[in-house]
């Protein structure tokens, strides 16, 4: 089935809703593809349509099937992808897992990180507070360096239940950003003048 997708992560505008659904939804994304044994190998915020608030994955010309691992030669490392891709060409099961914590790290801080920690601080300058303690031990195990240690669908799902309570109830993700927005490097819809 094809649909016209006019918009990807990218392009959204960051707001609490669209971090709450990315929460809910990137497990049953992961999910479809952990049960049809396909790794998308290049998940991030380009190839994630969002329309009514429902994400889509999109582009899966670099997808490739997994048994256990394989090896994936001559497609090149991006930063979103883990270190077992990036230095070895090594495709996991848990190797989307990995992108899509990058995808959230992209979205609430606009780069990516060397460690989730130096991630979560700089979401921590940028909205005034530490995201809850749920949310970051789910963005912590997505992007756990060792692919053995990342969460499967079904744990991940779990984790994402407890973040998505307590995101929905703090709400720390909104617009009353500690520094200006054109600093910030993220897409908000509103400019720094505002």
């Amino acid at each position: 089935v094809m649909d016209f997708v006019p918009q990807t992560l990218a392009s959204s505008l960051i707001t609490p809703q669209l971090i709450e659904d990315c929460v809910e939804q990137l497990p049953e994304l992961l999910q479809i593809l952990y049960d049809s044994k396909i790794a998308h190998c290049d998940l991030r915020e380009n190839n994630i349509g969002y329309i009514d608030r429902n994400l889509k994955l999109l582009d899966f010309g670099l997808a490739i099937p997994f048994e256990c691992s394989v090896l994936y030669l001559g497609r090149q490392a991006q930063e979103c992808l883990p270190q077992e891709f990036r230095r070895f060409n090594m495709v996991t099961k848990t190797t989307d897992t990995y992108s899509a914590g990058r995808v959230l790290e992209r979205l609430l801080t606009g780069e990516y990180f060397s460690s989730p920690s130096r991630a979560l601080a700089k979401m921590k300058q940028i909205y005034g507070q530490e995201p809850p303690r749920s949310f970051a031990r789910l963005f912590r195990r997505m992007l756990r360096h060792e692919h053995l240690l990342r969460p499967e669908p079904a744990q991940l799902r779990l984790l994402a239940q407890d973040a998505l309570r307590d995101l929905k109830k703090s709400n720390p993700f909104s617009f009353e950003a500690m520094i200006p927005l054109s600093e910030a490097g993220i897409n908000f819809g509103i400019s720094s003048s505002s």
